[in-house]
């Protein structure tokens, strides 16, 4: 049993919707079913398994309207205990630029993955992933 965000309880493996804290930059975990909906932790790493990458049209087109960051592309996965990964595929989502989440160098969409492990603890945040479509 994990304890995280505002003394909520937790435990792993566990479904969560993982999305880039606007206010402190960490990674927030935000509950799917057992959760209520509501943001369990932050953290700097997490490894997902199971993954599907979700846009909400809506909320991205009033990214671009307003030119103001909101809470719209999460990645949805069973979050696991964090081990130190590197996995094969870059990726990167950019709400001007893309529709959905695509790969670093070639910017293909990607929906699902394997595997995906996020970094936000370096100067640079690292998003790769494994067995993508």
């Amino acid at each position: 049993m994990k304890t995280g965000f505002k003394g909520r309880e937790y435990t792993l493996p566990c479904t969560f919707d993982v999305y880039r804290n606007l206010n402190n930059g960490k990674l927030s975990l935000r509950g799917v079913d057992v959760h209520n909906r509501l943001v369990v932790d932050h953290t700097d790493r997490v490894l997902l398994t199971n993954c599907e990458f979700k846009v909400s049209e809506s909320g991205r087109q009033k990214v671009i309207e307003n030119n103001r960051k909101n809470v719209h592309a999460t990645v949805r996965g069973e979050v696991q205990e964090f081990e130190s990964t590197t996995l094969d595929t870059e990726l990167t989502y950019n709400p001007f630029k893309f529709e959905s989440f695509v790969t670093r160098d070639e910017h293909t969409p990607v929906y699902t993955a394997e595997k995906v492990c996020i970094d936000v603890s370096g100067e640079y945040p690292q998003f790769t992933a494994s067995n993508i479509e």
